[in-house]
């Protein structure tokens, strides 16, 4: 039974790191490109 507990104790902490690190990376992404679109925005309407 010990041989099935350690693969299965490693997948759930794989899946305990993916729980918690895609949200956070997707968030920073969101967030990179919300602040970018609106530096970019923000400079064009001063050029004109």
């Amino acid at each position: 039974m010990m041989q099935m507990a350690i693969p299965v104790f490693s997948i759930m902490l794989v899946a305990l790191f993916t729980l918690l690190t895609v949200p956070v990376l997707y968030a920073s992404v969101a967030e990179l490109q919300l602040k970018f679109s609106t530096a970019i925005t923000h400079v064009s309407k001063t050029e004109k």
